[in-house]
């Protein structure tokens, strides 16, 4: 874990030297709309439910409503770990053309897998072009599906 964890902060760093936006280093968009409720992010190969869930208060109700989910088909979504969604937000945060059109946002609190724990938060944002991001745990959130 702490090895994948390593690996997506050299990706961060390696995208900002790029320069800061939602594009990859190939230069197209990091966010692919497939047109059926799920989005993608090039950058990491993930597949994401286009839309966030009704808030839940308790981390074990969000994980097992993520568990069972089926969107677009598919019924292996999980809950994202925290650098993933970071990953996520980073492409959301930045992104320009087809990443706004998709409608999609980073806001809100999200439900997330640190470690062992499943906790709620959001990212507070910086200054722009900042890989820097605090991520504030809040009490309740919403489920933002993945898959791989």
């Amino acid at each position: 874990m702490l090895r994948y964890v390593k690996i997506l902060l050299l990706l961060f760093v390696l995208l900002m030297l790029a320069g800061c936006g939602g594009k990859s280093a190939g230069g197209e968009d990091a966010i692919v709309d497939h047109g059926d409720g799920t989005i993608s992010n090039t950058l990491t190969g993930l597949m994401w439910a286009k839309k966030k869930t009704h808030r839940f208060t308790a981390g074990e109700k969000a994980r097992a409503y993520a568990e069972e989910a089926e969107v677009a088909g598919y019924n292996d979504w999980r809950l994202p770990t925290l650098a993933e969604f970071h990953t996520l937000y980073y492409a959301i945060d930045f992104g320009q053309g087809s990443v706004r059109k998709t409608g999609i946002s980073s806001e809100g609190d999200i439900w997330v897998v640190r470690g062992q724990q499943t906790v709620s938060g959001a990212w507070e944002k910086e200054d722009t072009c900042c890989i820097s991001r605090n991520f504030s745990e809040t009490k309740k959130g919403r489920v933002w599906l993945v898959r791989p």
